[in-house]
């Protein structure tokens, strides 16, 4: 391993004066905040307590989500003639897609995984997190 790379030119740095230590963040991560905490001041402890706060507030988003993907989709029914097993019409996935910026089967997947979770598996949007 090159010199500049290893554990011991460590060894030999002095440890940071006051102010330095901030400068030792890489930029961007340590200056974000998170429930009103600046990251870089986090300890390991609330790190690990935080992350699951965020995990659950994600999983409650992602809840929400779905439902109203659902929703979106039972306000596109199928048109006369369209496949009777699918859930929305064809242009629904499209709608979707054109708005968050992705291709047209990737909003129609997503519109699929509302519908399908939303119905087959309801319980699962009001489950604790």
């Amino acid at each position: 391993m090159p010199t500049e790379l290893s554990d011991a030119g460590d060894a030999e740095r002095p440890a940071a004066g006051p102010g330095e230590a901030e400068a030792q963040i890489p930029p961007g991560h340590g200056a974000m905040r998170v429930f009103d905490r600046v990251v870089g001041e986090l300890s390991a402890d609330e790190c690990l307590r935080f992350d699951v706060q965020l995990e659950r507030q994600i999983a409650r988003l992602q809840a929400e989500q779905l439902a109203m993907r659902a929703r979106f989709a039972e306000h596109r029914p199928p048109l006369e003639g369209e496949p009777s097993e699918r859930r929305f019409t064809e242009f629904a996935g499209e709608e979707l897609a054109a708005e968050l910026g992705v291709a047209p089967a990737v909003g129609s997947r997503r519109l699929q995984l509302a519908a399908e979770v939303c119905s087959r598996l309801p319980a699962s949007l009001h489950a604790p997190v």
